[in-house]
């Protein structure tokens, strides 16, 4: 009898387990996962999202890797228009939290495209989490030469990333099949796990990257590469358009950090026709608690901030020369 009622037990235990395993995945998948971006791993910058993806995400939100990588609807390749490409971090790339057509680089073309008569194409090259190294390794090394314009936006803390690897996010390498949502829970929680057992911060703040002892001498020289590279680009005939872009933190205390000042200096240091853009003052003087999304990341506001911005700088440069 008892043997009875213990497997009877076990049979509703794992009926319970079972129901409660495909109830997780669905409630999941309503909230938006279960179809994550897979990244292709590359020698010279490390890593990027694969090209010919497009999935929706957290609140509905569409985000499309065209056919050359690039986060945009639209193709790259075999197009004649004004092309405008974006390269940063996850600043850039947007995040899933936010639809193609409402991040600044899909905005800045589509203010572009009412202001003139020419036709532009933007493409995003923004990655989740990348250094100032991965950013200049993809302009220097990645297949995509035929932009008119290069609009880099870096944060402080790209100088103290350096040169990332796929290991610095909770990336997918290939889809995954059962219970996709369920895995992609498991693989975030896992990383963070990860670096908390070994104390690795290197994936989180600024001040905790500082607590890590790495040499300012290696920031200093990671901006002066992407400073160098640039100077290159507009050699060959390139427009340059290098953004910088303040913490939420900052903003409120009203007071530029040490690091961000050292980045706009080391790019100023050296005479050339790279156009500057600082956020600073703009988002100080216009603040609302809609332009960030965190103490970094930008919400719609933001994108919409930024993306005017950029488009009127474009602009008049264009039409002036």
């Amino acid at each position: 009898m008892r043997a009875f009622f213990f497997k009877k037990n076990i049979f509703f235990l794992l009926f319970i387990f079972t129901v409660s395993i495909f109830f997780l995945e669905l409630l999941l998948k309503i909230y938006g996962l279960g179809d994550p971006i897979v990244y292709e791993t590359n020698m010279s910058y490390r890593y990027a999202p694969k090209a010919n993806q497009s999935v929706v995400r957290l609140n509905k939100s569409k985000v499309s890797i065209n056919e050359s990588g690039l986060r945009s609807p639209n193709e790259w390749r075999n197009n004649n228009n004004h092309k405008v490409l974006f390269f940063g971090d996850s600043v850039t790339y947007g995040g899933s939290y936010i639809d193609d057509k409402e991040i600044f680089s899909e905005l800045v073309c589509y203010n572009l495209n009412l202001l003139d008569k020419k036709k532009y194409l933007c493409g995003n090259a923004g990655v989740n989490a990348y250094g100032v190294d991965n950013i200049n390794n993809r302009i220097l090394y990645g297949e995509l030469k035929d932009s008119e314009w290069i609009v880099v936006t870096l944060i402080e803390a790209d100088g103290f990333r350096s040169l990332q690897d796929v290991m610095a996010i909770p990336a997918f390498l290939d889809k995954p099949r059962f219970f996709p949502a369920i895995q992609e829970v498991a693989l975030h929680l896992t990383w963070k796990f990860n670096i908390f057992l070994r104390n690795d911060y290197s994936n989180n703040s600024t001040f905790q990257i500082k607590k890590k002892n790495i040499s300012i001498n290696i920031f200093k020289k990671s901006f002066k590469n992407l400073n160098n590279t640039l100077i290159q680009e507009i050699s060959k005939g390139k427009k340059v358009l290098v953004v910088f872009h303040p913490s939420k933190e900052s903003v409120l205390d009203g007071i530029e950090s040490a690091e961000y000042k050292l980045m706009k200096n080391i790019f100023k240091e050296e005479k050339s026709k790279i156009i500057f853009l600082d956020m600073f003052p703009i988002i100080k003087s216009s603040y609302s608690s809609h332009i960030y999304y965190d103490s970094v990341h930008l919400d719609k506001k933001g994108h919409f901030l930024f993306a005017a911005q950029i488009s009127k700088i474009i602009n008049q440069y264009d039409n002036k020369y």
